[in-house]
């Protein structure tokens, strides 16, 4: 989560969207010679799954990870923003 106090209105949960924000406000990392590839570069490596990047040589770390989100979605109280973001993660 990005937040800025005199440049974001709304904080920036988004990872593209957080580097798109970053390089607007530093030009010097999106030159323009090279303006159309980094942004094709980055959609793609934004693309990539987290989960299997992080987890798909350690299986029970990654079955750690989905029995604590199932722990978390059954916590009486749970907002429903929270829990179907947890949901989708299990998806995932």
């Amino acid at each position: 989560m990005l937040t800025h106090q005199s440049k974001l209105p709304n904080p920036i949960a988004d990872s593209l969207d957080i580097t798109h924000f970053i390089a607007g406000n530093y030009p010097s990392l999106l030159p323009s010679s090279h303006k159309n590839e980094i942004l094709e570069l980055l959609r793609e490596l934004h693309g990539i799954n987290y989960f299997s990047l992080s987890f798909g040589s350690k299986p029970a770390a990654a079955k750690a990870q989905e029995l604590a989100m199932k722990k978390k979605i059954a916590v009486p109280g749970l907002s429903e923003k929270y829990r179907k973001a947890l949901e989708f993660k299990l998806k995932m």
